[in-house]
């Protein structure tokens, strides 16, 4: 279920990243067969990008030790967490408000998109009430229908709805001729695909002005390549004018009276855009690889095979120390403020060997912020374990290491008053008692 929602997530930032560089850089370029090209580019990898996974490296599935999703081990510039009242793990009644918030949200979209079912094919009822068993004349592929009620001239797929008394001969000729484009380059799919788009996009206004900058781009081609055919350009943009007044009869036809008549003109006018325009739509490239890897940081281990492993039994991370702040509430050195620290720290001198407390992958080995030169051990079963402060990282991100062997040196990097390591064990994320798995008797109290 929450699943879902995260894709509907992805899917509507792409739209809306996608549509921000159409807008700002390719809208009024006259390369309209380009620009009509990208806004249905831009609907199809929206709905597809969020879908796909990040190949995994074969140093991960090599590895028996399942990989998993990297949570919260950034949660914050130094090792302590305000303490809001809130318990440190998940309780029973949390997960139950948070599978039911997902649930109504679910609900509310699902709504929508029975609602806007429901909308298109009330539009598209209008529209077969319209051409179905009407009379038409055929001229070449063309199936015109000549309607009293037809407030302006439309088409959809081959048929064109005219009211050929308001128009003379001449008149007739060049709407008909127009409608044809819209025929011959296919543009009713365009429209079609769009409005079942609109169904899975519904919240996001964004797609509703993508179809109108589609319409409108559909009339561009469909002018230009009317005067091609030997048409009086003067004449053809006063029936542009005398068409203004009308509106488009539905969302999935294309019709020849456009509230856009003013862009209509200055585009039969427009000089062509220079070659350099086109490469415009190469900004995508890199804007794409970014959001395919944003949307696959979660997911490096999630198709990981589960291997068999036997009960982790997590070892001392030095030797010999001292334990100076357990997993507890305790003064901040550096706000003065009481907080909830979220691991142990254990004094020792700089250079003390750390010792990896248990086989795992190297999931992150550098400075980070206030945590100094960190280390972050993945393991089996969700588990990873922090070390922070070091004096220096003796390993490298993705390496494979065992229990007890040495991945650096006791510092006092990043936020910290004197050299100490601190250590944190995380199970899915989120940060445990390290004495609930280690015995620190040895170390001494604070």
């Amino acid at each position: 279920m929450d699943n879902f929602l995260i894709y509907i997530i992805k899917a509507n930032i792409t739209l809306t990243i996608l549509f921000i560089i159409y807008w700002s850089c390719m809208r009024n370029e006259t390369y309209l067969a380009v620009n009509r090209f990208f806004l249905i580019f831009t609907v199809i990898i929206a709905l597809i990008l969020p879908s796909i996974k990040f190949p995994i490296a074969d140093i991960l599935t090599e590895s028996p030790i399942r990989y998993i999703a990297i949570v919260q081990f950034f949660s914050s510039e130094n090792d302590f967490i305000y303490n809001s009242g809130a318990q440190m793990n998940s309780s029973a009644g949390a997960q139950g408000f948070e599978q039911t918030s997902f649930s109504k949200i679910l609900l509310l979209y699902l709504s929508g998109v029975f609602l806007s079912i429901i909308f298109s094919l009330r539009r598209f009822r209008r529209l077969l009430r319209i051409i179905y068993k009407k009379n038409f004349q055929k001229l070449n592929d063309m199936k015109i229908i000549n309607s009293e009620h037809c407030p302006s001239p439309f088409s959809f797929f081959n048929f064109v709805v005219i009211n050929r008394d308001a128009y003379s001969r001449n008149e007739i000729m060049q709407i008909i001729a127009h409608e044809g484009v819209h025929y011959r380059q296919r543009h009713s799919i365009d429209l079609l695909f769009f409005e079942m788009s609109s169904v899975f996009f519904w919240f996001n206004p964004l797609i509703y002005i993508m179809a109108a900058y589609l319409r409108q781009i559909h009339e561009f081609l469909a002018d230009r390549a009317t005067l091609y055919q030997g048409f009086d350009k003067k004449a053809y943009q006063f029936l542009i004018l005398k068409q203004s007044i009308g509106q488009p009869v539905l969302s999935v036809v294309n019709t020849f009276a456009s509230s856009q008549t003013k862009r209509r003109i200055f585009m039969l006018n427009r000089y062509k855009s220079s070659h350099f325009a086109k490469l415009k739509i190469m900004i995508v490239v890199p804007v794409l690889i970014l959001l395919f890897s944003l949307f696959n940081v979660h997911s490096i281990a999630s198709d990981i095979p589960i291997h068999a492993v036997s009960p982790l039994e997590f070892g001392l991370p030095v030797r010999e120390g001292k334990v100076t702040q357990k997993f507890a509430m305790g003064i901040n050195p550096f706000t003065k403020k009481e907080v909830f620290h979220k691991g142990m720290d254990i004094a020792a001198p700089r250079g003390t060997n750390i010792y990896a407390a248990e086989e795992g992958i190297v999931l992150y080995a550098d400075s980070l912020n206030g945590h100094g030169n960190k280390i972050v051990l993945l393991h089996a079963d969700g588990y990873t374990t922090h070390y922070s402060h070091l004096y220096k990282i003796m390993i490298s991100k993705d390496e494979k290491v065992s229990k007890g062997q040495i991945i650096g040196l006791v510092g006092s990097t990043g936020l910290s008053t004197a050299p100490h390591l601190h250590f944190e064990i995380r199970k899915d994320g989120e940060a445990l008692d390290p004495s609930e798995y280690l015995d620190f008797s040895s170390y001494g109290n604070k």
